[in-house]
């Protein structure tokens, strides 16, 4: 595989766009887009937007997390999916993730230099749309950038909870303005 096109597969696995559809009293929902995926993952709340992200990671092994994750849970026999939970906040969203996650409907084809954005141009949120991408998981946490599409600002940050951060400020930026 050339250099380029390397680059290019492991752009698309760690760059999501994430729509944000509903916000209310600090929760979101929307939508999770990703250049390997034909389809959405549909998110309710944070912690299944984290999750959703984090099962993504692990299934393409990049970014490598560089700690395990502990749990008060049984550890999962080998073959599993990966500890990632399905939950039912949208009548379709079982429907989603099943063709999301459907290995046959996986993309990745390095032969263009496009990224998630050129890919999903008119997919925006109701609410904000952000372009988020994971560089690292050190630490227990993922360091990245995150571009605001909506005003177009980009900023970094260190960890999950800056990350979430950034993106409730620029929520409550736009609920002020409506």
């Amino acid at each position: 595989m050339p250099i380029g096109a390397s680059g290019r597969v492991l752009n698309e696995m760690c760059s999501s766009k994430i729509c944000v559809d509903e916000y209310k009293a600090g929760e979101l929902s929307g939508r999770i887009y990703n250049g390997n995926y034909s389809e959405p993952f549909v998110f309710c709340g944070v912690l299944d937007l984290l999750k959703q992200l984090e099962y993504m990671f692990d299934h393409f092994e990049y970014p490598q997390r560089t700690t395990r994750n502990r749990s008060f849970a049984k550890e999962k026999e080998s073959g599993t999916d990966l500890g990632f939970q399905e939950q039912h906040c949208v009548a379709d969203a079982e429907n989603i993730r099943e063709s999301a996650l459907n290995a046959s409907e996986i993309i990745l084809s390095g032969d263009t230099e496009e990224t998630d954005e050129k890919e999903h141009p008119t997919e925006r949120g109701k609410l904000a749309t952000f372009y988020v991408k994971v560089m690292f998981r050190k630490n227990a946490t993922w360091q990245g950038t995150v571009l605001w599409l909506d005003h177009d600002e980009q900023l970094n940050f260190r960890s999950v909870l800056e990350l979430l951060f950034l993106m409730d400020g620029a929520l409550e930026q736009t609920k002020d303005v409506q």
